[in-house]
């Protein structure tokens, strides 16, 4: 038998001696003793550290470990997590740190082993860099070939329309034009999505509802040889957002369920309410959730597919997908606070499981507004004068034609013309692009507000009006059209910043 003093000895020799950072602190954070190695790596004389504080050793925005730390001890666990240390010299590096707590006689005290990670961190970022620009690369790539076959069509029909003698023949070529236009939208919509730059209205939809309203579309999607079961509950299960991405996220899903049972097969959509603990999802906070769950029983995925699903532009189907489903719900799901859990196994079926932050919020429902009617509308805009104000000449001049049609009067002008032509006209409303060469829309609406102050503005973007305002470039309030838009989107909003009152 070994005495206590010889453990003791034992014990300090390897707490001396050992190459990791070593502190032990007083429950109230009060410093007790540090090693050799963790003066070393701070940069500091074990009198001076003993009379400092934690925050005195590690970045502030890594202090929260010492609260995770503290919080595990009380609990009776270990800590494991990864901070930024700082050295003497303001330098900054990263560790990893580990801790327990360690009873000596009666009290309880806290001991941190840290390990400097940086070069490890360094190499991390390093291939997550490499990861991103991949993605990137297959992004633009994937984004050249689908534009380019949407203009091909766009282009060949608009010749054929224009030089075609049967006006079968022009309505056709009119047809596929749109139809090309709509399918572009649609790709725009799902990268914004995937990049997390698409806004989300701030709403209160009942999952449940939404899963129910999709069912009839998702059916009409599937085979015969393809049954679908739904579990939806009768909640209600709310979440903060809309019904529209939610929409496309299980049409995605239950898609992807159909292309992996090409010899027929199973899907199960199912949401219910669930509560996720510390170690449920590695992403999520603990804390209420609803979640959704798509399942099937067909070919399934290996370990190397399944790691790849979410990239943008990555399918297995050859010819037959863009790669941007999954992308995409990924993105709005992350954009929602939620996550995406996959289990997959080659031939034992794919199963999704998505989680959205449950609402506990008493926040009104998001309705969509009825779009107007195209065809029964001509004098939607009558009375209204209009001056538009685009660098893009051609989105000018069909603003002008949609609005002239539509019952208004309209002229598209230069920045530099618009103050006289405002003054002769009298205009009432401001269509003008955001972001221009020179000086922008806002600055020139600003600068014309200064002799016309009941003038009303409509913006129009490539950005959306949630992109704007989070830059800080606009009031979330002020009326913005996103481009791409349809005619009827295009006289709505004419209509409803038309009717908008000025507020000084």
């Amino acid at each position: 038998m070994k005495s206590a003093a010889m453990k003791a000895a034992w014990y300090e020799q390897v707490f001396e001696a050992t190459s990791n950072a070593m502190f032990i602190y007083t429950l109230d954070g009060k410093l007790v003793d540090v090693n050799p190695a963790a003066c070393a790596l701070h940069g500091y004389t074990r009198e001076q550290m003993l009379g400092m504080a934690p925050a005195d050793f590690i970045a502030p925005e890594s202090i929260h470990v010492f609260d995770a730390f503290r919080e595990a001890l009380a609990n009776g666990r270990e800590y494991r997590g990864e901070a930024q240390g700082l050295r003497a010299d303001g330098g900054r590096f990263d560790v990893e740190v580990y801790g327990v707590g360690i009873r000596l006689g009666d009290e309880l005290f806290a001991c941190s082993s840290l390990t400097d990670i940086t070069e490890r961190v360094q190499l991390r970022r390093e291939l997550a860099e490499a990861v991103r620009m991949d993605a990137l690369g297959r992004l633009a790539g994937g984004i050249a070939h689908d534009f380019n076959n949407m203009l091909s069509v766009i282009m060949c029909n608009a010749d054929l329309g224009r030089t075609a003698d049967d006006p079968r023949d022009v309505a056709r070529s009119f047809d596929e034009i749109l139809e090309a236009a709509e399918r572009a939208r649609q790709l725009t919509t799902q990268l914004l999505s995937f990049s997390r730059n698409r806004a989300i209205r701030r709403g209160r939809v009942d999952l449940d509802d939404v899963a129910r309203a999709v069912l009839p579309l998702i059916e009409t999607l599937l085979p015969d040889t393809i049954t679908l079961t739904s579990q939806v509950r009768s909640g209600p299960h709310f979440v903060d957002g809309e019904a529209s991405p939610l929409e496309q996220i299980i049409v995605n899903l239950v898609l992807n369920a159909r292309d992996a049972l090409p010899s027929g097969g199973h899907i199960r959509l199912e949401t219910r309410a669930r509560v996720l603990d510390a170690t449920s999802h590695a992403e999520l906070p603990p804390g209420p959730y609803v979640e959704l769950i798509v399942e099937d029983d067909g070919i399934g995925m290996d370990a190397a597919t399944r790691s790849r699903i979410f990239e943008p532009f990555f399918t297995t189907k050859q010819s037959q997908g863009t790669g941007l489903g999954l992308a995409s719900a990924y993105g709005i799901v992350r954009q929602y606070g939620g996550g995406i859990v996959v289990y997959s196994e080659l031939g034992r079926g794919t199963t999704f499981r998505v989680f959205f932050p449950l609402s506990t919020d008493q926040v009104e429902r998001v309705d969509t507004a009825p779009a107007l009617d195209v065809d029964h509308g001509q004098t939607a805009l009558s009375g209204m004068t209009v001056l538009v104000v685009d660098d893009e000449q051609l989105v000018g001049q069909v603003v002008v034609r949609a609005a002239k049609q539509f019952g208004a009067t309209a002229m598209c002008t230069t920045v530099e013309a618009a103050p006289a032509l405002l003054d002769r006209t009298g205009a009432g409303l401001l269509i003008i692009n955001v972001l221009m060469p020179g000086q922008s829309g806002i600055e020139l609406y600003e600068a014309l507000l200064e002799t016309h102050p009941e003038l009303r503005v409509l913006y129009l973007s490539g950005y959306s009006a949630d992109h704007l305002s989070r830059g800080g470039l606009l009031d979330p309030d002020i009326e913005v059209l996103s481009k791409p838009f349809s005619t009827a989107e295009l006289i709505s909003a004419i209509a409803r910043a038309g009717a908008t009152k000025r507020t000084t």
